[in-house]
């Protein structure tokens, strides 16, 4: 199910049940969409240490990087040069063991590099095996690679759960095509969840009851897509 038909499900439940769309945005629904999704994710990770990749993971496609000096990032003691992404990068969402971030490599997507912590990767320097490979950290919304003198790295790929999937339309793959479209693409929850994210937004930010709600789908089944609220739970 794309976003754009979570969003349209969601205002024509309401519109059915109140009869008043006046106050209600598709902006709105979109970022209600986007909290409940990310709350319900942290939820369900939290309570098995699983979610399946497939289901949640987004691509940034192909990621310019830039030179920036050391000087730019005068609190920190890094090399002379590091690179970072051109642009900020979506927030992941913060999952224990930094869980939402599955991938940051070579645009080939397979080529991983190591992932540090901002707070050690002073401390990375004096690694006795790794000190010389390519490293990767996230500061204030970018994306840094300090990799070895000499090294020739001009973008990278990303890839992780993020807070607010429809800014992944930011981002294109190598070829421009966008990373995400809010009109074709899968929005990265998984199915059994579109239904309670769906019940919690109408329930909690559009103040209507689940007796109402129950009511309107059982009088309205000739007329309306069983599937409204996305179907059962798997």
């Amino acid at each position: 199910m794309t976003l754009n038909q979570i969003v349209s499900n969601i205002r024509d439940t309401y519109v059915g049940i109140s009869s008043d769309d006046s106050n209600l945005s598709e902006r709105q629904i979109t970022m209600w969409v986007s909290y409940y999704r990310a709350r319900l994710i942290k939820e369900y990770y939290e309570k098995r240490q699983y979610i399946d990749s497939k289901l949640v993971v987004q691509d940034l496609g192909c990621i310019p990087l830039d030179c920036v000096d050391k000087n730019d990032c005068c609190k920190l003691n890094l090399p002379i040069h590091v690179k970072r992404s051109r642009t900020q990068i979506p927030h992941f969402l913060d999952l224990p063991h930094g869980a939402g971030v599955t991938f940051i490599g070579l645009i080939d997507k397979i080529t991983p590099i190591s992932i540090y912590d901002i707070s050690n990767i002073y401390w990375s320097k004096f690694e006795r095996y790794s000190k010389n490979n390519r490293k990767a950290y996230i500061l204030n919304g970018y994306i840094y690679i300090d990799a070895p003198q000499g090294d020739i790295i001009n973008f990278i790929n990303a890839q992780g759960i993020f807070s607010s999937p429809e800014k992944v339309a930011e981002f294109s793959e190598c070829d421009g095509k966008p990373c995400f479209d809010a009109s074709e693409s899968e929005y990265p929850i998984p199915d059994f969840l579109i239904q309670i994210m769906t019940e919690m937004i109408l329930k909690t930010e559009m103040q209507i009851s689940f007796n109402r709600l129950n009511i309107n789908d059982n009088t309205n089944d000739a007329k309306e897509n069983p599937n409204t609220l996305a179907g059962a739970k798997e």
